[in-house]
């Protein structure tokens, strides 16, 4: 009987420490996710658009607006990080988050997480054009509720 309840305890801390090293390797592919996405570079790359937007619109004044960015995207960075790695974790096996990095890290990878932002941000300002503007305003009016 003191057999098995040795084999068990050495079975369970054989498996206990397979899992951690599971975990250890999904959170090393998944923060090489984040990093060849550029999280946080684009968290700050958009937040100083958005600002620059709002101060050239007088509804905006600050003295650096690149300061402001970047000290704001160093506050938000572990919250975000902590979010996209139990995200990864909740969409992705480990053998696709290796998949995922092989095509971010190529050039085409890297090129498409740029163009990305590039679109997006580009796309927004779609949202600027006075008729988009205009018919946008028609639908919140018509939506409100009276």
């Amino acid at each position: 009987m003191r057999q098995k309840a040795i084999l068990a305890l050495v079975l369970m801390f054989a498996l206990c420490n397979t899992i951690m090293a599971q975990d250890a390797a999904f959170k090393a592919e998944a923060t090489r996710t984040i990093e060849l996405t550029h999280v946080k570079e684009i968290t700050i790359s958009t937040m100083r658009d958005q600002y620059s937007q709002m101060a050239q619109s007088g509804l905006f004044n600050v003295d650096d607006i690149d300061a402001l960015t970047n000290e704001i995207g160093d506050v938000i960075e572990p919250k975000q990080k902590e979010f996209l790695l139990k995200f990864y974790s909740e969409n992705y096996t480990i053998a696709e988050l290796k998949e995922l990095n092989a095509f971010l890290a190529s050039p085409t990878g890297q090129k498409g997480i740029r163009l990305a932002t590039q679109q997006a941000t580009q796309a927004m300002s779609i949202f600027q054009d006075p008729e988009i503007l205009a018919k946008i305003n028609d639908i919140v009016l018509k939506h409100l509720k009276k």
